[in-house]
């Protein structure tokens, strides 16, 4: 029997119900914040002086040449950017240090031979510069169009727009902004331990958009919780509002973040905009 428990959707107030929209606003507010981990909670800080912004300080959590759950800062992200580019899945590039991270860092020491701790020591960091530097280098006109996504991301998306063809509509053009949110958004829900629209963390995922630039007139998020991708798009389609969300002739840019983890093994986050 199919087990699919999880799953909500969101759309801005009577968007679908009566086709009104939020405008965009004609000025954005620019802000830094600064996101991090301490005594095994995330935080969030604003960071706003009286005459504008400040740069965000970076503050490692952890001893100085190893990095392990908690840590944050540059080095963070040159090491998961480095996973990235071999292969392995670190989720988000963001200089924090979660617990996909440490699965990323735990899957290279099995396939390097080394000791499996999910703690970059210096062996780790050693090995992975060497991997990295003897990596075959992909060149623009090699690179596959939609290299940017997952596999599963990828599958959903092309499911999407099956859908979408079917109805007579036209293809969901992918957004690397919003993928970084839709990522960042399941994520969140598995390390916070959450399912529903509003991050105790992040906020709305308008929210996460406007802090992402993302200027839009409609916007919408599907959230599923599933084994599989299969599993998670049916689900979705058979859901009135979620369905609504995937066929909206309004929507014209899409985003999708699929993480391992959770109670259903993945986390599914859809985000929609049009302009």
């Amino acid at each position: 029997m199919v087990r699919i428990r999880w799953i909500a959707a969101v759309v801005l107030v009577a968007l679908l119900v009566t086709g009104l929209a939020l405008p965009a606003r004609a000025q954005t507010l620019t802000f830094h914040y600064r996101i991090y981990w301490q005594d095994g909670v995330m935080k969030v800080e604003l960071l706003e002086g009286p005459s504008g912004t400040v740069e965000p300080q970076e503050q490692p959590v952890t001893d100085t040449g190893v990095l392990r759950y908690g840590s944050y800062g540059q080095q963070v992200a040159v090491l998961e950017q480095k996973l990235k580019d071999l292969g392995y899945n670190p989720g988000v590039v963001d200089k924090i240090f979660t617990y996909q991270t440490q699965a990323a860092v735990m899957a290279f020491q099995k396939d390097n031979h080394l000791k499996t701790t999910g703690v970059a020591d210096a062996a780790t960091l050693k090995a992975l510069d060497q991997a990295y530097a003897g990596r075959p280098q992909v060149t623009q006109e090699s690179r596959p169009e939609g290299a940017a996504l997952t596999a599963d991301e990828a599958q959903m998306l092309a499911l999407i727009n099956q859908e979408r063809a079917k109805n007579g509509l036209p293809a969901l053009q992918v957004d690397p902004r919003l993928v970084e949110t839709a990522r960042l958004k399941s994520r969140d829900m598995i390390a916070a331990g959450y399912f529903g629209h509003n991050s105790p963390t992040y906020g709305s995922p308008f929210d996460m958009m406007r802090v992402a630039g993302v200027k839009y007139r409609y916007a919408g998020e599907n959230l599923a919780g599933a084994s599989t991708v299969e599993r998670a798009h049916q689900a979705l389609m058979a859901s009135p509002g979620h369905r609504a969300n995937i066929l909206s002739p309004r929507f014209t840019r899409v985003g999708i973040g699929i993480v391992d983890g959770g109670p259903y093994g993945k986390m599914f986050t859809q985000h929609f905009i049009g302009d």
